[in-house]
């Protein structure tokens, strides 16, 4: 039996961005942009809590994507896939602890779950 896609927009915009990708047996948040708080809240909107997800995925280090990350994994250990420029932006210590760091290559293919994701790199204003 093949599992259902849905994808939820938590939200976009300056303040925050974060897209809920799910199967019926994993659920990824790409991009994590608002306070640890406030994404849980986002999440409870779609019956979620974070203890349901089973990663982020972190797409570029613009703040509006990625403000929330460390504090959120603080508190919720999920793995992050990112690219390592994403990573170690501007060389500081990282976006999270690098226990939780998977590294992903734009043109690869890798797998969180069941989902089978194809990074590609897309031109924008930052590293990777």
């Amino acid at each position: 039996m093949q599992s259902s896609l849905r994808f939820s927009s938590l939200g976009s915009g300056s303040r925050g961005n974060g897209t809920l990708i799910a199967t019926d047996s994993t659920a990824v948040l790409v991009d994590c942009g608002w306070s640890k708080r406030g994404t849980v809240a986002r999440l409870a909107k779609h019956n979620l809590a974070p203890d349901d997800l089973d990663a982020l995925l972190i797409t570029h280090r613009h703040t509006d994507h990625t403000s929330g990350v460390g504090v959120f994994t603080r508190g919720f250990p999920l793995p992050v896939y990112t690219s390592h420029g994403t990573m170690f932006s501007d060389k500081d210590q990282g976006l999270v602890e690098e226990a939780l760091f998977h590294p992903i290559r734009g043109g690869e293919k890798f797998e969180i779950g069941d989902l089978v994701i194809n990074a590609v790199p897309v031109p924008h204003d930052c590293v990777e």
